[in-house]
């Protein structure tokens, strides 16, 4: 039999949490189970996580607050410390509990914990050496986790508006390019009919014709504001004049575009590449996919 004084600090809790709710977090009970909530935590802004929705079951101990709540997550996510039963390795959830904590600031601190993970301590080793050694490919799968489980918006989609036309006696799905078009500042309205293909076609038409170079999951950066890796030691002006030369090369492929990226996020490895020689690398790797393509053909 609960406690009545448990009761009494739940209670206590849920109303808090409905005078006071935390930035990007929700919860409250499942019917009228006050031991058994449910909470949702909003993805970062500016994280692979941004704009998904993630849910959580929280069970609430008999002699609560002297015994933490078990918390885990009942929506996947691609996370170093969240595994595959949503299980949490987060310290203040075990060892380092305190009567002292409330619902309220452990689900900010789960909020937190999404974005700056413990890799020393995973629960998933696989998914923390993905993030130690290839950042890239960690924020990119981390992304396409939320959009597939979390209803995160693909990044690219904010560029584009989904019209529904029909072609051909059939309902099709168009994306049309938001963006203005820089030379008449005119609206640009490229368009393409959704297909298995179209992720590609609009990073590319981003790329080549905004100006905008994205990662894995969409934060944006503008060619003309941005350094080479290598080239930090150049006068701004120079800067701005790689900046330009890069813009006017033609990205025709996916995998140009995350070579691109890798030489941007890179420097180490790229830093006695000359700025010609990364352009030449570039496309060199176009012309290979060409060549593949053409003899499959």
């Amino acid at each position: 039999m609960a406690n009545p004084k448990t009761i009494k600090r739940i209670n206590k809790e849920l109303y808090d949490l409905g005078r006071d709710p935390p930035l990007y977090c929700s919860a409250g009970p499942i019917g009228d189970d006050l031991f058994h909530w449910q909470a949702t935590i909003i993805g970062p802004p500016d994280s692979p996580y941004s704009g998904g929705v993630f849910f959580l079951a929280i069970h609430f101990p008999t002699d609560y607050p002297f015994k933490p709540p078990k918390i885990n997550f009942t929506t996947r996510i691609y996370h170093p410390n969240i595994n595959s039963d949503g299980n949490i390795g987060l310290n203040i959830l075990k060892d380092c509990w305190s009567p002292a904590l409330t619902i309220s600031r452990v689900l900010l601190s789960i909020h937190s914990f999404v974005i700056n993970p413990d890799t020393d301590n995973p629960l998933v080793p696989e998914i923390a050496h993905v993030y130690k050694t290839d950042s890239t490919r960690y924020e990119a799968t981390a992304h396409e986790w939320a959009c597939k489980y979390a209803d995160s918006t693909p990044w690219y989609q904010k560029y584009y508006n989904t019209v529904t036309k029909e072609i051909n006696g059939t309902l099709c799905k168009e994306m049309v390019c938001n963006l203005l078009d820089n030379p008449g500042n005119s609206p640009c309205e490229k368009t393409y009919v959704s297909d298995k293909q179209i992720k590609d076609a609009i990073i590319i038409h981003l790329i080549n014709y905004h100006d905008i170079f994205v990662n894995g999951y969409g934060k944006h950066k503008i060619f003309k504001k941005q350094q080479i890796s290598g080239t930090n030691k150049h006068s701004e002006k120079e800067q701005e004049e790689s900046w330009k030369s890069l813009t006017e090369l033609m990205i025709e492929n996916i995998d140009s575009a995350n070579l691109l990226y890798t030489i941007m996020k890179f420097p180490t490895y790229w830093k006695s590449y000359s700025l010609a020689e990364k352009y030449e690398k570039i496309r060199l790797t176009q012309d290979e996919l060409k060549k593949r393509d053409h003899s499959r053909n």
